[in-house]
């Protein structure tokens, strides 16, 4: 009865985890793929540096913004904070954070792509099926809580900046408006996902869409 119960049923290996991991998951990680082949995830980092750089606190605050961009896209906090690591690490060490605390910053920020919406690190799916609520309510409900999140990662930025005596980043790749009138398409394919799911749309019809705009403006800029 127990192997029947596991291997059989809808209610064992077959059920609603392996049923989301194998449709909802594999979408929305193609998807975040797509989005860093086409350097969408650096144009999110330097984005977040032209808006929060000129201060003290700016590399902290640029962590925070860029993991909430690259965390909502794709779900995986491992992903999240091994991208940013790699490009913001300089970046802190410069304003004067030591390894310990630079690391530290960056899980903090990249542990929260697991509760911000569109993909919630894959939970937002397994909600939405077991309550048979529709998928735009979780993502609805997960806003806040996310909001929150980043801002007590931000309000501990501000006083880790004092604490350590950090120092204001230079940024010369351009303003935020620069960078936004040549590379803001990137922002399409995530507002896509949300007008697509408005309109009535399945989560999976969402996102294969959003890919699909995605490799469509990908082709905007060399």
């Amino acid at each position: 009865r127990l192997v029947g119960h596991v291997y059989m049923t809808l209610e064992g290996i077959l059920g609603v985890p392996l049923e989301v991991a194998a449709t909802f998951i594999l979408l929305f990680t193609i998807y975040g793929a797509m989005l860093e082949h086409s350097r969408a995830g650096e144009f999110f980092v330097n984005f977040s540096l032209a808006v929060m750089g000129g201060k003290p606190a700016s590399a902290g605050r640029t962590v925070t913004l860029a993991s909430l961009l690259l965390g909502g896209p794709s779900g995986s906090g491992v992903a999240t904070t091994v991208t940013l690591g790699s490009v913001m690490w300089p970046l802190l060490a410069r304003a004067g954070y030591d390894p310990a605390s630079a690391g530290g910053l960056l899980a903090a920020g990249g542990i929260g792509a697991i509760l911000s919406p569109p993909v919630l690190g894959a939970a937002a799916f397994l909600i939405a099926e077991f309550l048979r609520i529709p998928y735009l309510d979780v993502v609805a409900m997960a806003a806040i809580p996310t909001l929150l999140y980043y801002w007590s990662v931000l309000v501990m930025v501000e006083l880790d900046a004092r604490k350590f005596g950090a120092q204001a980043v230079a940024f010369e790749e351009g303003t935020a408006w620069s960078l936004t009138r040549r590379y803001g398409y990137h922002f399409v394919s995530l507002g896509a996902i949300v007008v697509f799911l408005v309109w009535g749309f399945t989560a999976i019809s969402a996102v294969v869409y959003a890919i699909a705009v995605a490799v469509a403006l990908s082709f905007l800029r060399r």
